[in-house]
């Protein structure tokens, strides 16, 4: 199931995508932003559709918590886009090594500075010096930052 999983989230979002008219791209980089979800859903999904003869009516279910999944999305979008909710904040976190950075929320696609002619899928640090650099991300396109390189941007 742990195999499965994640193609078995994208193949029950499918029609999601296809309503929002997204582009594998864009399909891509909206499943990393939530992997942990992805992973998890399709995870009990596949274990429970591999269950013999009740796996039949959890294929049923599982469609249809799909759709009340992507329901809860695209209110939580709704909710952002009508100011309902708002962004969380950076937080300034201390590391072992005694340096104070600043976690913000992942940039992509070359906003506010960020990645200029590139995609990148993962966070950002900021250091004292004014350094930013690029964790846990994964070049897709262009020119960009790799996952650890250092980069100043004014």
């Amino acid at each position: 199931a742990g195999i499965r999983s994640i193609s078995t989230a994208r193949y029950l979002h499918s029609p999601y995508f296809l309503a929002k008219k997204m582009t594998p791209l864009e399909i891509a980089t909206f499943m990393e932003e939530r992997k942990v979800s992805y992973y998890l859903f399709g995870f009990t999904a596949a274990l429970l559709e591999m269950i013999p003869i009740a796996g039949l009516l959890f294929s049923i279910s599982n469609r249809v918590g799909a759709s009340m999944w992507a329901f809860d999305l695209e209110k939580r979008q709704h909710m952002f886009a009508r100011g309902e909710k708002k962004p969380k904040p950076p937080r300034i976190v201390e590391l072992d090594d005694g340096t104070s950075v600043e976690l913000k929320p992942a940039q992509f696609g070359g906003k506010n500075g960020f990645v200029e002619g590139g995609d990148m899928a993962g966070g950002w640090i900021e250091g004292d010096d004014g350094s930013t650099k690029a964790i846990g991300g994964r070049h897709v396109s262009g020119e960009g930052v790799v996952a650890g390189e250092e980069k100043k941007f004014a």
